[in-house]
């Protein structure tokens, strides 16, 4: 960039980048490792260009998500990848409620939410 007016001496020329962040997006997928006490919960995420961070919510009621997973780093990709959270001390033949939400510099996506039974 240079700044220039009539009568006055230029600026020294300057540069700056610019990252333009995509909107993430998330999609859960199935739980699958279900046993009496423990599920991988399973999500397809795209965090638009940008880094940024995925995690859990997860409960036994659709309506309180109570839990939450601990926040994974997302590298700077445009790609959809896969992400993973392990959970373990579930009670047996209980209905869990979870969710992924991706949070990048683009702003928030949550998924919707799905359920598993644990055997």
């Amino acid at each position: 960039m240079l700044a220039v007016a009539a009568s006055h001496a230029n600026s020294a020329i300057v540069s700056a980048n610019y990252i333009i962040a995509g909107t993430p997006s998330v999609l859960t997928a199935p739980a699958t490792s279900i046993t009496t006490a423990a599920a991988t919960l399973n999500a397809l995420v795209n965090p638009g260009g940008v880094s940024g961070t995925v995690r859990f919510q997860y409960g036994t009621s659709s309506a309180a998500l109570t839990s939450s997973t601990a926040v994974a780093s997302l590298g700077a990709t445009s790609v959809t990848v896969h992400a993973s959270a392990a959970l373990s001390g579930l009670k047996p033949k209980t209905i869990y409620f979870f969710r992924a939400v991706v949070t990048t510099i683009g702003g928030t996506a949550t998924s919707a939410i799905v359920s598993f039974t644990t055997d």
